[in-house]
């Protein structure tokens, strides 16, 4: 069986698109941390794992590109066709089987776990959610072992001098679902194998122990990570509410960056109550509550009650903003409806009912039918209006950049529709709203 990390030709190419493209998926793409990267192997990704297959290209389109990288993912989608099979072979994909897959199977880890052992041995990269599923809260799940095997297998077995990095990394996406949010790469000081090694020769599963305990913790710090439990819904609503005031008073230049910080700290803390501070949580909940029967009241949805500032435009200038907006959004709007409304038809047509898995549904049509659809409508437009093939070649990144144009302001349109209702609330009801936002300022306070 050939090597399946290393890299050929054709493979580095398909690589460049779907990294491309997977950026392109996004508004922004930032990396906190890089430097922290090796610039070879042996190395481990280890990322939080809240998006399925986006959570893998994370990993794939980290610099060096040309690392090769081997990944392990859940043993049932390699149950599918024979091609199918085949081509997660060719992209570096190996089976990782879990209890939910039967017992009987869990011995058939042997050979993925080897596989990506030589892959380590070799100097490439391992990629592998060590949380072993995926979960749509924003917290650290306990890790499974498999990461763990594998990188003490390899370190057993590696040449002196040569040490297993693992890579812990937190991912905060914009929107778990939608196109075009921003995306943060948060990485973490690398985890030397190699120190833990003299504990595994004389424990394994204590030495185990602490690799899991220090990634978990690193995992905790690197994302947005959340009481999980009966009570998730309520933090993860308060962190929204919370974080945009507590990002204005954080030093970084970048909005974005000071928002996923916010949202850090904000979790932080709770946990902080949660552990020392019982009372705070329950003056929490006394909040929220009176938070939530506010915004029903005044028929406000609590993403929009959660927006951070009662707007300052006056109601004809959102409204002239929505027109130009709609003008300008028309051409993209036009030309690129019919692949948008295919692509978020995508997981109804596939029978998907876990929108866990909607944003690499949506990703995965993208790939295929965007460029097919604009080099059809390239040779249509040469035909009908008998353009030169340069003519030709100009015009599809211009359609599809006016398709992302017009996403863009479709998004600040529904911003600007959120900012109306929220000015008429305030005009219309201004008790109430001043009622709603000293809530909120109180929730505020309780969590800075």
């Amino acid at each position: 069986m050939a090597e399946i990390w290393k890299n050929t030709s054709v493979y580095l190419i398909s690589k460049r698109f779907v990294v491309w493209a997977f950026k392109e998926n996004y508004s922004k793409v930032i990396i906190i941390g890089k430097e922290h990267l090796p610039a070879e192997g042996p190395v481990m990704y280890a990322p939080n794992h809240l998006n399925a297959l986006m959570d893998a290209l994370v990993v794939l389109a980290l610099p060096p590109h040309r690392l090769a990288r081997v990944f392990l993912a859940r043993a049932d989608i390699f149950r599918l066709p024979r091609v199918v099979v085949n081509f997660l072979r060719f992209a570096k994909i190996l089976p990782a089987y879990r209890i939910r897959d039967g017992y009987n199977q869990l011995d058939r880890n042997k050979d993925s776990f080897s596989e990506a052992e030589l892959a380590l041995l070799d100097g490439a990269a391992v990629g592998i959610m060590p949380e072993g599923n995926q979960g749509e809260e924003r917290n650290i799940r306990p890790l499974v072992k498999g990461i763990f095997r594998i990188a003490f297998g390899a370190q057993q077995k590696m040449r002196m001098g040569r040490e297993v990095k693992i890579i812990p990394i937190g991912i905060e996406y914009g929107d778990n679902e939608d196109y075009q949010h921003t995306l943060i790469i948060n990485i973490g000081h690398p985890i030397g194998v190699d120190k833990y090694m003299p504990l595994y020769a004389e424990n394994p599963a204590k030495a185990t122990n602490e690799l899991k305990d220090t990634l978990s913790q690193s995992l905790q710090h690197l994302s947005v990570h959340l009481p999980g439990g009966e009570h998730y819904r309520m933090y993860d609503e308060l962190v929204e509410l919370a974080a945009p005031s507590v990002a204005a008073s954080l030093p970084d230049h970048d909005p974005a960056i000071r928002l996923f910080n916010a949202r850090r700290a904000i979790g932080e803390r709770i946990h902080q109550f949660l552990e020392l501070e019982s009372e705070r949580v329950e003056e929490l909940k006394q909040l929220y509550q009176q938070w939530k029967k506010s915004s029903n009241d005044l028929h406000l949805p609590l993403r929009k009650a959660s927006r951070p500032f009662v707007p300052t435009r006056k109601k004809g200038q959102i409204l002239l903003y929505q027109l130009l907006a709609g003008i300008l959004m028309l051409p993209g709007a036009v030309t690129n409806y019919l692949p948008y409304r295919l692509i978020k038809a995508a997981p109804r047509l596939a029978r998907i009912k876990y929108r866990g898995f909607y944003s690499s549904v949506f990703f995965g049509t993208a790939i295929v039918v965007l460029p097919l659809y604009y080099l059809l409508v390239g040779i249509l437009l040469g035909v009908v209006l008998k353009l030169t093939l340069l003519q030709v070649l100009v015009s599809i990144p211009v359609i599809y950049l006016n398709g992302k144009l017009a996403y863009r302001l479709y998004q600040l349109m529904s911003d600007l529709r959120s900012d109306q209702q929220m000015l008429n609330i305030s005009k219309q009801k201004p008790v109430e709203m001043e009622s709603l936002l000293a809530i909120r300022q109180k929730i505020i306070t309780l969590l800075t």
